[in-house]
């Protein structure tokens, strides 16, 4: 028999449970709603397994699966389980979490909140693997096909963010 485990973050940090977490549900199944709740919760969750130091492993959308409270569940097979999380490995997850998330939300709403969550270092390391070479073979055949769409997005995004903390950083008070 296959076993499966899923895990999530918690404040204790990493959770593994037997089966999905009650009221989850995979996120094919949430697509319609991602358009109008709020993801702030989500983005969080997918950001703190870069604070706990996990990789979640590959993201792509069989694996995942949202709990209501805001939650990110990953699916592990058995004999998988997540590995410490390389910054260059947050960054290629960061870059196929924002290409995911684009393919259901407004691009210019998605990386508005995700400035909110992550640093603008963060989403530029994160622009780097946003290209065909470095995104998940299943995540680049989910329509739309969206990657150059982001990072064209992205890279004005950042280039924005960049610009504001150096004008912040030489703004003199008298």
């Amino acid at each position: 028999m296959n076993e499966q485990w899923y895990y999530f973050t918690t404040n204790q940090g990493l959770t593994a449970v037997g089966r999905p977490p009650t009221g989850s549900r995979p996120l094919m199944q949430m697509t319609m709603e991602l358009g109008t709740q709020d993801r702030f919760p989500f983005h969080r969750s997918f950001a703190a397994w870069g604070v706990a130091q996990r990789s979640p492993g590959i993201v792509i959308p069989k694996r995942i699966w949202l709990g209501q409270d805001g939650t990110v569940i990953f699916r592990f097979d058995e004999g998988t389980q997540p590995k410490l999380q390389s910054a260059v490995g947050a960054h290629a997850g960061l870059a196929a979490w924002l290409i995911l998330l684009d393919k259901f939300v407004d691009t210019p709403t998605l990386l508005a909140e995700a400035r909110q969550v992550w640093s603008i270092n963060d989403l530029a390391g994160a622009l780097a693997f946003i290209t065909p070479a470095f995104l998940p073979r299943p995540l680049l055949s989910l329509a739309p096909d969206n990657w150059e769409r982001v990072a064209r997005s992205l890279s004005v995004h950042v280039a924005d963010g960049v610009g504001q903390q150096a004008d912040q950083a030489t703004t003199v008070s008298y």
